[in-house]
């Protein structure tokens, strides 16, 4: 008697993660889905999700496809697969910009299913929970901190001393320390003909009144946890969670169609009838007494809405993200529904993943029978929900599909794909004006690092980033190593294929720096200036291996071998670049990270040998950097303090005034 909830690993699209906390070079895992319905529930959290670098740039102001072409989406998409029916909107914080619907009410039954149906929620409905709580917040009513004890220390019969400590904010973060898998059994007992509020003060009864499964600030997901958050307010308050919900939050917002449990009229076919899919997609007349979890978790999930209703509610939440003063709630409470706490991304009601193009929102919900999911780019202004009325295990694949189609769509739309010679390469270009800035991504990441630089820079003249062979929406190449040089003949292609005459101002982070500079050796008259933002060396390797202790290289070796994200041979790409020449009297700024990063390492990899390879970049990283200044007589370095190796990600105000001191703005 779970609601499972499937968590994306991602960022945008996909996800590069770095696999060194060196300043020397990069490597990470390859590009996955967006969502990905098989990376784990939030069971098992990714707490490493961090900071991480999308692959390509969401453009808010890209332009939306001709009109009928979500349909045909979704009319391909459930054609292919065992949904009965599938509904997608997508939409800004003021208006929907699009909608469609495919399918059927039921499995065996013609009736089609229509924009306007209801269709269940799940795990979606505990945004709604903690949004009800923001209210009393705002109110004084109640804290984030208010404890169970504050509530029932004069009500239970008995109370266990640490759960009497947790607060509404470890409730509703899944930080309570509560296993549903123990405490469920527990509740199986309840009486589900009692009122709903006297079944949710039997629960918390039972539950409160042993020790937890887990020590307080441990994350676990737990629907029990919403489910005393609900019995919580039913007791401050006298009133069902259902009325409480429904007068302040869904009727401010307009939400008229939305209800509890599993919609539509029993015996009829007059709304979507959820599929279980531990039976094989069986359909379940809404009157079913297993249509629907028992109703004393509510909380924690049961709610229907129709698309245009829920949307009401992701708006306000977008709008509220956003920083708008004028919402349910206060600008306050919508910051604490955003914040994780430390070592999970998971914070009140809502899934996080925070990314350089901002936060990213998004949570999944299934009642086995219906599944929902929801995704929301607040720093772009724009969502998406998902519906179907069949039950995750089945329905997730195609979900992911959906999910990855629109965010496709969107990248795709803020950049084009360019033709060099039977493969096709991707190149996103803002702004207007001379020279042009080319930003160039480190190893196994993409030009859409650079989102915050670009869009500054972009103010002032035309900049633009492409993505490598392989890497965000570029083709890859099929076997054998590449090294830097095909990277720079590579980009030579695409400039040419994109028409983008110079001349140019070059930026390379990592190993891009690597490529930059051989782009610079070949098209002279073309480059006009460079910065290089913490920049492999060409001595790098060598010195390392000279430093570092011989056990201590066998260990980290590996982020430097043929094995990478990109195929790439570091050791003849340097050789290249060493051959090169220099840079003249060319403007150049050499960026270094001004402090370690204090990532774990990768598995496999022993912790003291990532100390002796930070130790060593410590004094070594600055040497060679303030060496590739050298490079022009118009050279400069610069150590970045409170940055590590992506200084395009910590500190993208540095990127942008060295950009501009090399434009002479």
């Amino acid at each position: 008697m779970t609601i499972n909830k499937t968590i994306s690993r991602l960022a945008i699209l996909a996800l590069a993660v770095a696999l060194t906390a060196t300043a020397c070079s990069d490597g990470a895992q390859q590009p996955e889905p967006f969502f990905d319905p098989g990376s784990g529930s939030q069971r098992d959290p990714d707490p490493a999700s961090g900071t991480l670098p999308p692959v390509e740039e969401i453009d808010a102001t890209a332009p939306l496809p001709e009109a009928g072409e979500l349909q045909d989406l979704l009319d391909e998409l459930i054609a292919n697969s065992d949904l009965p029916a599938l509904g997608v909107t997508v939409f800004d914080g003021d208006e929907i910009i699009e909608a469609a619907v495919t399918g059927v009410r039921r499995s065996g039954d013609p009736t089609p299913v229509e924009p306007t149906d209801l269709f269940h929620i799940g795990s979606n409905a505990k945004a709604m929970t903690a949004t009800l709580v923001a209210t009393y917040v705002d109110e004084g009513v109640i804290s984030w901190e208010t404890t169970v004890g504050n509530v029932y220390e004069d009500v239970l019969p008995a109370l266990d001393a640490d759960l009497a400590q947790v607060t509404f904010r470890q409730l509703l973060s899944h930080t309570a320390g509560f296993d549903d898998e123990r405490v469920v059994l527990n509740l199986e007992g309840i009486d589900d003909d009692l009122p709903v509020m006297d079944q949710r003060h039997e629960a918390a009864t039972i539950t409160l009144a042993r020790p937890g499964d887990l020590p307080a600030g441990e994350f676990m997901y737990s629907n029990v946890g919403y489910t005393i958050v609900g019995a919580m307010l039913e007791e401050l308050t006298g009133t069902p969670w259902e009325e409480l919900l429904r007068t302040r939050v869904f009727d401010v917002l307009g939400m008229d169609s939305c209800g509890f449990y599993a919609p539509g009229t029993p015996g009829e076919v007059d709304q979507p009838w959820g599929h279980l899919d531990e039976q094989g997609g069986q359909a379940i007349d809404p009157g079913h007494p297993e249509a629907d979890y028992p109703r004393v978790i509510a909380p924690a999930g049961l709610v229907h809405c129709s698309m245009s209703d829920w949307a009401l509610f992701l708006q306000s939440q977008l709008r509220g993200f956003r920083g708008s003063d004028t919402e349910i709630i206060s600008p306050d409470s919508f910051a604490a529904l955003q914040t994780a706490p430390d070592g999970s991304t998971y914070a009140l009601g809502w899934d996080t993943i925070q990314t350089p193009n901002g936060l990213v929102i998004h949570h999944h919900g299934s009642n086995n029978r219906f599944t929902a999911y929801t995704l929301l780019f607040p720093a772009e202004n724009w969502a998406m929900l998902v519906v179907t009325n069949l039950g995750e295990e089945m329905a997730d694949p195609t979900i992911g599909a959906v999910v990855d189609a629109l965010v496709m769509r969107r990248v795709l739309a803020s950049g084009e794909n360019v033709d060099i010679g039977g493969r096709e390469m991707f190149v996103a270009c803002h702004g207007s004006g001379s020279p042009t800035v080319i930003l160039e991504h480190g190893l196994g990441t993409t030009g859409a690092d650079f989102k915050t630089v670009q869009d500054t820079i972009a103010d002032t003249t035309r900049v633009c980033y492409t993505s490598r062979a392989g890497m965000g929406f570029s083709d890859p190449i099929q076997g054998g190593v590449r090294t830097a040089q095909d990277a720079a003949d590579d980009l030579s292609a695409v400039l040419a294929a994109a028409d983008l005459p110079g001349p140019y101002v070059v930026v390379g982070h990592s190993f891009g720096g690597l490529v930059v500079r051989l782009f610079a050796d070949q098209h002279p008259d073309d480059v006009v200036g460079m910065v290089l933002v913490d920049s492999t060396h060409e001595d790098q390797l060598t010195r390392m291996r000279e430093e570092m202790s011989p056990q201590g290289w066998a260990e980290v070796s590996v982020f430097f071998g043929p094995d990478n994200a990109e195929n790439m041979d570091l050791d003849a790409s340097v050789a290249q670049v060493a051959a090169a020449g220099d840079l003249g009297n060319m403007p150049l700024v050499v960026l270094g990270a001004g402090q370690e990063e204090n990532e774990d390492p990768p598995p496999g990899i022993a912790q003291a040998a990532v100390d002796e390879l930070n130790a060593v970049m410590g004094w070594l990283g600055p040497e060679l950097q303030l060496d590739l200044a050298n490079l022009s007589t118009n050279g400069r370095y610069l150590l970045v303090e409170g940055s590590g190796h992506f200084i395009h990600l910590d500190r993208p105000d540095a990127v942008i005034d060295a950009i501009n001191s090399v434009l002479g703005r």
